[in-house]
């Protein structure tokens, strides 16, 4: 889907929305439970770095929720959203993680010439489709999350190493998504919406 959006096959972007169902419970009785901005931090963090992949720094604001669950066991909020705004489009990530069945992953991205979306029960097993004047195409999807997206960003390290370039995610790139992540956090905070690159003050 990245490289959709950075080839142009979608044209420009207007929006990507991202919705994240599924049970984080597992935390119980780990250190996990003693962060307190544990969704945003330890789970969120990479869907803004997927965001920062497709927007680059362009984000103007960013506003952002937490709240607990009916019914949760564990300490720290498991329901948080934020509303990204950028130049020429939106962005929403909610996650949801005190959902006990039906677990659900979906994304969808729009531009001024395609769409794209994925949906699945978690990160194992999805399923891409682009639709663009053209028509529509399903690429057929091959490896997992654990471990090979894992083997995928240490192997562009590598080949990039290798080929004395630039990798597709160097640290300049990270700092993006870390920006995102921290406003996020301090959004919930203040109670307002926060400029990113004014909020990389903030302390975790």
């Amino acid at each position: 889907m990245r490289e959709a959006v950075t080839s142009g096959v979608i044209g420009d972007l207007m929006s990507c929305h991202i919705g994240v169902h599924w049970n984080h419970g597992w935390i119980r009785g780990t250190p996990f439970e003693n962060i307190d901005d544990l969704v945003f931090q330890d789970f969120a963090i990479h869907w803004f770095d997927f965001l920062a992949s497709v927007i680059g720094n362009r984000a103007t604001s960013v506003i952002a929720t937490r709240t607990r669950a009916s019914g949760q066991s564990v300490a720290p909020a498991l329901l948080a959203q934020a509303l990204v705004q950028f130049e020429g489009g939106q962005a929403s990530l909610v996650f949801d993680g005190s959902v006990p069945y039906g677990p659900l992953d979906r994304t969808y991205i729009a531009g001024t010439k395609g769409s794209l979306s994925s949906w699945g029960p978690n990160l194992g097993r999805q399923s891409v489709e682009l639709s663009t004047e053209n028509g529509i195409a399903r690429p057929v999807l091959s490896g997992t999350w654990f471990n090979d997206g894992f083997r995928g960003a240490m192997g562009e390290l590598l080949c990039a190493i290798e080929d004395g370039r630039e990798p597709l995610h160097n640290a300049r790139a990270n700092l993006d998504g870390l920006a995102l992540t921290f406003a996020a956090i301090a959004s919930c905070r203040r109670l307002q919406p926060v400029t990113p690159w004014g909020a990389r003050t903030v302390t975790i």
